[in-house]
């Protein structure tokens, strides 16, 4: 008994010292002025039809390579999304027209 006591004081003062930030499946990241943003697509949803619909299956610009899968984590594949490449392009922090 007096080991567990000892151990919950261990693991509470241990607690109180350190600090994080978890979020399960994001993992930050940091940009630079130029640098690359990947931008990727889900599936469409409505209040009308209660089934998600890939997005692609409407007249949506498709990427040159071919669509490729780009779940990240576990959870996104078990939940269902469909996350894809999309042919769409930017760059952190610069003004793009018509691309």
């Amino acid at each position: 008994m007096k080991i567990l006591v000892a151990l919950a004081g261990v693991v509470l003062i241990g607690a109180h010292c350190a600090q994080a930030f978890y979020l399960p499946g994001v993992a930050p990241k940091s940009f630079r002025t130029g640098d690359e943003v990947e931008l990727k697509v889900n599936a469409m949803t409505s209040i009308e039809d209660p089934y998600p619909l890939d997005y692609y299956r409407l007249p949506f610009c498709k990427p040159p390579g071919g669509i490729v899968k780009k779940n990240e984590n576990l959870g996104e594949f078990l939940g269902g999304d469909l996350i894809e490449s999309s042919p769409y392009r930017i760059q952190m922090k610069v003004d793009m027209y018509c691309e």
